[in-house]
């Protein structure tokens, strides 16, 4: 009972946190798409038709898994995704430390430059957790109710 009470609590927290940097996330990023753009660009990983691309549906993207973990509707699935994208952003931001580059990380559309380095990766590393306790604790909660 009490197992289930608590990851039914956590799941709640992780939920809200990793909804809210999404959101934060995704407006800074809808707000000035243009100034994102050129922070994908300075990325030097992709060529100008995916640079574009990942300009284009990365915000909209963001913000639909922002409302569906605040809606708790296809939270699950959300989570997933959410943890994939933090994957791709740490991997993104370690190449450019690796190649040397002294580049704004975009997290928040260039709104805010801040450029890639410990705090960009742990917030990257930050999306990952979030995203994998939630399917973690779900399926705590689901083996509580087992008895």
């Amino acid at each position: 009972m009490y197992l289930r009470w608590m990851a039914s609590g956590l799941l709640f927290l992780a939920r809200i946190a990793l909804a809210a940097i999404l959101l934060l996330s995704a407006c800074a990023k809808l707000r000035n798409p243009v100034m994102f753009l050129e922070s994908v660009y300075l990325y030097e990983l992709l060529g100008p038709g995916g640079a574009f691309f990942v300009a284009l549906f990365l915000p909209p993207l963001e913000f639909v898994l922002a409302i569906a973990l605040l809606l708790d509707c296809f939270a699950l699935g959300a989570a997933l995704t959410s943890t994939i994208l933090g994957v791709a952003f740490l991997v993104a931001q370690l190449s450019a430390l690796h190649r040397g580059l002294s580049i704004s990380c975009g997290c928040f559309g260039g709104a805010i430059y801040d450029e890639v380095g410990l705090t960009t990766l742990l917030r990257a590393l930050m999306v990952v957790i979030l995203g994998a306790a939630m399917v973690v604790l779900r399926d705590c909660g689901k083996l509580a109710n087992v008895r």
